[in-house]
């Protein structure tokens, strides 16, 4: 029973996870594939650079949608330890979703509803740390990445599981490699500012 619980968190957090809710409202919006447009990414910063500040909200709550209630169903059905697993196949579906082919986004908004299920405490200072990142440099990949290193300590100092703060800690570094682009375009003074427009 246990196996077979964990065979459905892992298929049902994938399938979720694999949704691009992003791609979906750009071409029923605009007739376009967002993967042509912008920098390429299906999440919610290119968007917002397609369809507005409006629509990429809604895009950010979908997708964060995914991530918490792919961790919350894991933990519904057997604890941490299916809630790590439900969140990690999450962000592996939004990352590499069979409907595009294995190329999607790069995790952060289901990212931060997979942090809400497991490490609800510490997720109060990640939104605070990527506001404050935000507003001072309008760089949302930048305040992705350094909200993502700051949940490394968060957790470890937290009183949680330590499958929690393992598997954190991988999808930490998975999500901070997705953005590995994003840092060469910051240090070459190409990347886009939140808010512009493609």
């Amino acid at each position: 029973m246990p196996l077979l619980k964990g065979l459905l968190v892992i298929v049902l957090a994938y399938l979720l996870g694999s949704i691009p809710f992003a791609y979906i409202l750009v071409k029923k919006k605009t007739g376009k594939d967002i993967r042509c447009q912008g920098s390429g990414n299906v999440g919610t910063t290119n968007a917002s650079r397609v369809l507005g500040k409006k629509w990429a909200i809604i895009v950010l709550l979908l997708d964060y949608s995914k991530g918490f209630l792919s961790a919350w169903i894991g933990m519904w059905l057997g604890g941490p330890t299916f809630a790590v697993l439900g969140g990690a196949f999450a962000i592996i579906g939004h990352s590499f979703p069979v409907w595009l082919h294995f190329k999607g986004g790069k995790g952060m908004a289901t990212g931060f509803g997979i942090i809400t299920v497991l490490v609800p405490q510490a997720t109060f200072f990640a939104v605070l740390i990527w506001l404050v990142i935000l507003l001072i440099t309008r760089y949302v990949s930048l305040a992705s990445i350094l909200t993502c290193v700051a949940m490394i300590p968060l957790t470890i100092l937290g009183d949680y599981a330590t499958i929690i703060k393992v598997v954190i800690t991988i999808l930490v570094c998975l999500i901070v490699y997705l953005h590995r682009s994003n840092l060469k375009r910051i240090l070459a003074g190409t990347e886009p500012k939140f808010g512009n427009r493609v």
